[in-house]
């Protein structure tokens, strides 16, 4: 299961980088396009904006694996081992929590979205599409934060 997720890891990294590509590219061409053509394009702010929204998404679940989301663990010197142990996972459940109200709720956002479309784009994109990584991402932290609670059980860091 760790050698799957370490893939899954790589490949939302590797999307990241695509959308910081896709976000560079789009900001500019508009820029160019405003500035030295005198003609601004429809599609640049949509895209960048998408990007962008996505790879905060993508982002956020890949740092989820690598544990690099920031947090305070300061305190966490002041406690045991065992001390620690229980802050972590307490952490981690929360996040868990919060990864299964994100995924519902995106559900729920793409069921209402379904029929609308994207305007502003030189193609035809429903909202729920668009919506799509916040329930990719939630799901991702699910199992990224229980592979991590299983390596606490097992008794590794």
């Amino acid at each position: 299961m760790s050698r799957a997720l370490a893939w899954a890891e790589w490949l939302l990294n590797l999307l990241g980088a695509v959308l910081v590509a896709v976000i560079l590219i789009s900001v500019c061409s508009q820029v160019i396009m405003r500035y030295a053509f005198n003609n601004a394009t429809m599609w640049s702010d949509p895209v960048a904006s998408a990007a962008m929204a996505w790879l905060t998404f993508v982002a956020m679940a890949a740092a989820v694996r690598s544990d690099g989301n920031m947090y305070v663990r300061f305190t966490w010197n002041w406690l045991g081992d065992a001390g620690r142990r229980v802050a972590e996972v307490v952490c981690l459940l929360l996040g868990v929590v919060f990864a299964v109200a994100l995924s519902v709720s995106a559900w729920q956002l793409m069921e209402v979205t379904s029929t609308a479309t994207v305007e502003g784009l030189p193609f035809d994109m429903s909202w729920a599409t668009m919506y799509s990584i916040t329930l990719l991402s939630g799901a991702f932290i699910i199992l990224f934060t229980i592979e991590r609670l299983l390596i606490i059980a097992g008794g590794r860091k």
